[in-house]
């Protein structure tokens, strides 16, 4: 799922940070893709499949493209700098739904923790709604899917520096 980043930051965040949870509906999270059909329907595609379940592939597409943009590892499971603040990222994925010839869309609530560090431990929820308009084809669908993630962790990466920087700062509108 991973694809090519243009929005590569070129120095190093000032800070540690972990994806500790992503969670996606389980309608969806499953190595078949599956599509909206009609007004309140789903259709199981047996034949055209994610590489794993969707919920690895969001979260390992969300660790690629935050690392890209934060200049750093995500930090989970490693050894940490004892000298540098952490943030904790959490998403749950509401809705996620993939409409051959209309679009594809994500429905998200992302939550920030200042874990480690000086100062008062905090935390911040924003919810991202990201639709991007898709063809037909399978291809366009996935294709869609993968900007919608990409665009989720450019919306995180946007809020988390600031909002580590600032005690102040609140999710955008």
């Amino acid at each position: 799922m991973p694809a090519t980043d243009s929005l590569i930051t070129p120095t190093v965040v000032p800070f540690q940070y972990e994806l500790t949870t992503v969670n996606v509906p389980a309608q969806v999270d499953q190595p078949q893709i599956v599509v909206r059909q009609g007004e309140s329907g789903v259709q199981i595609l047996e034949t055209e499949r994610w590489a794993s379940p969707l919920s690895d592939e969001v979260r390992s597409a969300l660790r690629h493209h935050l690392r890209l943009q934060m200049g750093r590892a995500d930090s989970a499971g490693v050894a940490r700098d004892s000298g540098l603040q952490n943030a904790s990222i959490q998403v749950d994925i509401r809705r996620l739904e993939m409409v051959p010839g209309h679009y594809a869309l994500i429905e998200a609530i992302w939550s920030l923790r200042n874990t480690r560090g000086a100062g008062p431990r905090r935390s911040l929820s924003c919810t991202s709604v990201i639709r991007q308009e898709a063809t037909a084809e399978m291809s366009a669908l996935v294709l869609a899917h993968q900007q919608l993630i990409r665009e989720l962790s450019v919306r995180i990466v946007q809020t988390v520096i600031p909002w580590m920087a600032s005690s102040d700062y609140a999710c955008p509108n």
